[in-house]
């Protein structure tokens, strides 16, 4: 079981010191986060230097890296051809970075139906993401990147990959890239939708590579720290270990605050669970 931290907290102008900042809290596991400004696929692939020093840096911390393909502008389920054209092909960039990272999964989201759609429109949106998501399957099986299609919060824009059994049926109906094709289980994603997270789990753990973890309230994704809202970590966390022993756990924390609270209760929570 490995311990990280996604990028999600403003890292300013010190990307490198972040990674350090990680480390020397007893992490070893970094999600980046593919967006604007720090780390925008479409600059990094042509910053060899800047691939470099990544590399011999995450080398040199012994730390893991992990990819969150870009979703901010991303929509793999777009309705419109030339958008959902332009998503793949960034999606694609993100994996080439991973590639390039030596990354093994990278997490996606497999997009969402507006909410000015009707909502018969979906069965489309899952034909039109499924066309992307094969696109992107077979770059990366050509890179040996894996993917992990990540679980969806409850919002006005319909996402896809909201409940546990679609996100099994849609990963069975795509069973020759079953080598390739995981899940990441986002906790407070799923605690949205006024569900049982252990259920949750349970249906979906044969294929979980990666746990986002964050609180909330259970009304909206408010990326909260550890214990600041109302999730129970305190049988969840243990429970997830128990059925995933080799499951990648990675803080999404908004705040700097938010992030040292989380990475002490989880340092301590899993502390107790090693053998």
């Amino acid at each position: 079981m490995k311990i990280g931290s996604a990028t999600f907290v403003d890292v300013e102008n010190d990307f490198f010191g972040f990674l350090e900042f990680l480390r020397n809290n007893g992490l070893d596991v970094i999600e980046f986060r593919c967006e604007w400004p720090f780390f925008d696929p479409e600059e990094i692939l042509h910053q060899k230097s800047f691939i470099k020093k990544l590399k011999d840096l995450l080398q040199t911390l012994e730390m893991t890296p992990l990819v969150h393909g870009s979703y901010i502008d991303v929509n793999l389920a777009s309705m419109s051809n030339l958008l959902r054209r332009s998503a793949v092909k960034r999606i694609i960039k993100c994996v080439e970075v991973a590639y390039l990272l030596d990354a093994e999964y990278v997490t996606l989201h497999l997009g969402y139906l507006h909410g000015d759609y009707l909502p018969k429109r979906l069965d489309i949106a899952r034909r039109l993401a499924k066309e992307s998501l094969i696109s992107i399957l077979n770059v990366a099986r050509e890179h040996q990147v894996k993917i992990c299609i990540e679980n969806k919060e409850k919002k006005r824009t319909r996402h896809l990959m909201t409940n546990p059994f679609e996100i099994m049926k849609f990963i069975s109906s795509l069973n020759e890239y079953r080598e390739l094709l995981f899940v990441t289980f986002d906790v407070g994603h799923a605690n949205t939708w006024n569900c049982d997270l252990k259920t949750f789990f349970d249906v979906i753990k044969d294929k979980v590579r990666v746990v986002h973890l964050h609180d909330n309230h259970g009304s909206e994704d408010e990326h909260l720290a550890i214990g600041d809202g109302l999730i129970d970590f305190e049988t969840l966390i243990p429970y997830i270990i128990s059925k995933c022993h080799d499951v990648i756990l990675v803080l999404e924390i908004h705040s700097w605050d938010g992030l040292l609270k989380s990475i002490e209760y989880i340092k301590n929570k899993t502390r107790t669970l090693m053998p």
